[in-house]
C-alpha cells in the first residue's frame, strides 16, 4: 500500500525522464532523477460494490477473501438481531458474494490490508447459489422467502 497514491500500486508504464540533470545529494547513494510515470493504483472505497468468495461464517460476522488476496470482514449481528435474514440459510463457505464497502483499512507494519463491510438490504447486494444464480438480499429478507425457494 502506497499513501502517496493512495492504494496499492499493481503496475506502472511509460517512463520518462523530464529533466536533463541528476544529482547525487551527499552521502546517499542514490540518483535523484525527476521522471514522469503513469501508475495503476487499485483503491478501495467506500459505498462502492465488490464480491469475495466466503472464508468463515460465525453467528455475528462473515470472512471473505476479495480478488484471491484481500481479507474482508462483515458484521452481520444487526442483521440477525432485527431478523432481516436468518444466519443459517443463504450463506455457506465457498460461495461468491457481493457486498458494499464501508473501510479499507490498509497494510500497516504487522497488519494485512483489510476491507469492512456491509449487507444492505438492496437488488445488487446478495450471494450466488449452488446454481450460481444470484439472490439478492432483497429476495433473503422477505419475510415469505425461505432457503429451499432461493435456490431455484
Amino acid at each position: 500500500y502506497s499513501q502517496t497514491l493512495g492504494g496499492i500500486l499493481l503496475s506502472f508504464d511509460r517512463i520518462h525522464i523530464v529533466s536533463q540533470i541528476a544529482s547525487i545529494v551527499d552521502d546517499i547513494p542514490w540518483i535523484e532523477i525527476c521522471i514522469e510515470v503513469d501508475f495503476l493504483v487499485l483503491t478501495f472505497a467506500s459505498k462502492q460494490f465488490i464480491d469475495g468468495v466466503i472464508t468463515k461464517l460465525t453467528p455475528t460476522s462473515i470472512d471473505l477473501l476479495v480478488f484471491n488476496t484481500f481479507n474482508a470482514h462483515i458484521d452481520v449481528s444487526s442483521l440477525v438481531k432485527n431478523k432481516k435474514i436468518s444466519f443459517h440459510s443463504p450463506f455457506k463457505i465457498g460461495q461468491k458474494l457481493v457486498f458494499e464497502i464501508n473501510e479499507y483499512l490498509p497494510f500497516s507494519s504487522n497488519k494485512m490490508g483489510q476491507i469492512i463491510g456491509s449487507l444492505p438490504i438492496q437488488a445488487n447486494v446478495g450471494v450466488f447459489d449452488e446454481n450460481e444464480k444470484f439472490v439478492s438480499m432483497l429476495e433473503l429478507s422477505s419475510p415469505n422467502k425461505t432457503p429451499a425457494s432461493s435456490n431455484g
